[in-house]
This record gives structure tokens, sequence and C-alpha cells, in this order.
């Protein structure tokens, strides 16, 4: 119980006694037996596991008995105190535990294997291994359900429902519209007179705000009976706007080729070869000759020279032995 402890007590400091004369009196002792008092009274609190708790009691009587020092910190906080002598806190711990008559309790070993034996440490333990426990078990049951996910997923494919098929339709086209209305209103736009607008008196006609055509191509797909044609509706107004005559299209207006070229690369990257495979098979059915033979080396990347010599049997090294003259050169040769 001494503040540096027993190695204090006996080392170049001297004895308890000596430093601390007042605290004999404290524990009703006579100085030369202070030191002997105080390991009893260490072995008491350690026996009985005491916990010397700090109330305003307490506070009161270390501030009044001016064992500590004290400082105001405002109206709306309590009244700091520091105890500077340690015989009060030696007194505490001696009036306490005359005080009670608990039996001794068990060693408390913190940090010895996590055996605790308090009763509260012991009460946190449990509801933490419980807690690990539950974290354990919903973590298996969450893995086998989504791996059963994929289970009820496999065998749904085999033969998807009409629901599910509509589901499907609302799915695509809705992302579609959703990351390339203007690439739809561009291919929509240029192609179908109902997506057009008059240009003042001039004859002329020009697609009209991309919003409102690719909210009217998303409806005309969710509307068709058939899912997969109301996707393949939708997927050939996006295609288009890659198959377009560029001399058929205005340069600045809002769906021009000026504005629109950067977004058309973005959709259809040139070095995306299969997504581009991709397209021009499902576009290649519908375009006529010329936009075929202008559009073909956008899609379909150049194999190179083709030649029916073979060129490497031809390079090879030979003779005369190889070459027929024929029977009548034979002595020529």
């Amino acid at each position: 119980m001494c503040p540096r402890g027993r190695r204090a007590r006996r080392g170049a400091g001297g004895a308890c006694w000596r430093r601390f004369p007042h605290a004999a009196a404290a524990l009703g002792c006579a100085p030369d037996k202070l030191d002997a008092e105080l390991d009893t009274l260490t072995a008491r609190a350690r026996s009985h596991a005491l916990k010397l708790r700090v109330d305003s009691t307490l506070r009161d009587r270390a501030a009044n008995g001016r064992y500590a020092w004290t400082f105001d910190r405002g109206q709306d906080f309590a009244a700091g105190i520091w105890v500077i002598d340690p015989v009060f806190i030696i007194d505490a711990v001696r009036e306490q535990l005359a005080d009670t008559e608990s039996p001794p309790a068990r060693d408390e070993s913190y940090f010895a294997g996590a055996r605790l034996d308090d009763d509260d440490l012991r009460d946190a333990t449990e509801d933490d291994r419980e807690r690990r426990a539950a974290e354990r078990a919903r973590h298996a049951e969450a893995t086998t359900s989504n791996l059963g996910l994929g289970d009820d997923i496999r065998a749904a494919l085999t033969d998807p429902t009409d629901d599910q098929l509509h589901a499907l339709r609302e799915i695509v086209c809705r992302l579609l519209c959703r990351h390339h209305p203007d690439v739809i209103a561009y291919g929509a736009g240029w192609t179908d007179p109902a997506r057009q607008r008059p240009v003042g008196e001039s004859g002329r006609h020009e697609p009209r705000d991309v919003d409102a055509i690719a909210a009217a191509e998303l409806e005309r797909a969710l509307n068709d009976p058939d899912p997969l044609r109301g996707i393949a509706q939708l997927v050939a107004r996006w295609a288009a706007a890659f198959a377009l005559d560029p001399d058929g299209v205005t340069r600045t207006k809002a769906l021009g080729t000026e504005r629109t070229s950067g977004k058309l690369r973005d959709a259809l990257p040139a070095a995306d070869e299969p997504l581009r495979a991709a397209v021009w098979a499902f576009l290649r059915p519908v375009l006529s000759a010329r936009l075929t033979e202008l559009h073909r080396d956008a899609f379909v990347p150049d194999p190179g020279i083709s030649s029916i010599v073979d060129l490497d049997a031809h390079r090879a090294d030979s003779s005369l032995d190889a070459v027929d003259l024929g029977d009548e050169n034979a002595d020529a040769a």
C-alpha cells in the first residue's frame, strides 16, 4: 500500500515510517511497525479484491481535509480533485476493509489466459463468447443461403416464366435507356419519321428532343407482347446509331455528328472487338448493300492481304533436277 511499493520502502528512500510518520497514526500502530502493518493491509485488500469507489463523500472528505488539490472547472462541471497525500488513500482502504464482512475473494488474474474470476468480467466474457458464436452461425447461414440462391437461379433459368421474361425486358431496356439515351435518340431520331419534327417552313425534318425520343422508344419496347422482340426493338435503335449515313445527318444540332461522336465512341469502343462483332452480326441482315460496304471496315477487322498462291512453296530452294524439261529437251539439259 505504500505509494512506491515494497522496493521503495526498502531501497535508498528508507522505510515508510520514516518518510510518512503520520501514516502510523492513521493505522493506529507504532511508527516502527508501519511496514508490517502496510504489508498486512495490502494482503487483505488483495484477498478481498477491494475496489475503492470514488463518490461525492470521498471527494468532499479529500477536499475538506486538504488531502487533495482542487481547482474550479466552471459552473457546468464539478471541481477537479487530485489526491496528493497517499495517507488519505491508505486510511480509506483501511476503513473500507474494517467495514466489510465478505469472505476473501478469489484471485483475479486479469491477464493470465483470460481466467477471469470477477462476476462482471465473467458475464462480459460469456456475453462476448455468445455474440461471437451467434455471428459465426449467422455467417454460416448467410453463406448457405447465398449458395442456395445460385442453385435456384440455375434451376429457374432452364425454363423461365413469362413474368421473368417481362421483368428481363424491363431491366435491360431501362438500363439501356438510362446509360445511353443520346445514342438511342441518335439512332431512332434519324431513322424514324415518327421521332422527327419539321424545321420551320424549310420542308426539312430533324429529330425531336433526346428525352422525348428515349421515352417513346422505351414505351414501344415495353409494350411489345413479346419480351425478346421488345428488347430487340430498343437494341436495334441503339445499334442504328453506328450504321447511319453521315451525309444525311446534321453536324451542329443537338443530335448532330459533332456532338454525338464522343458518346458513340464511349458506347461502342473501338478496342471492344467482341462487342463490335456482336453489333455487326445483329445489324448486318437489315443493312443495304451500300450501308454494308460503308460500315464493314468499322466493324470487321482487316484480316490482311489474302492470296491463293502458296508463297512459302513458291519461294523455296529449287534445282534443275526438280524442273520438268520434257523428253525432247533432256539432251540439251
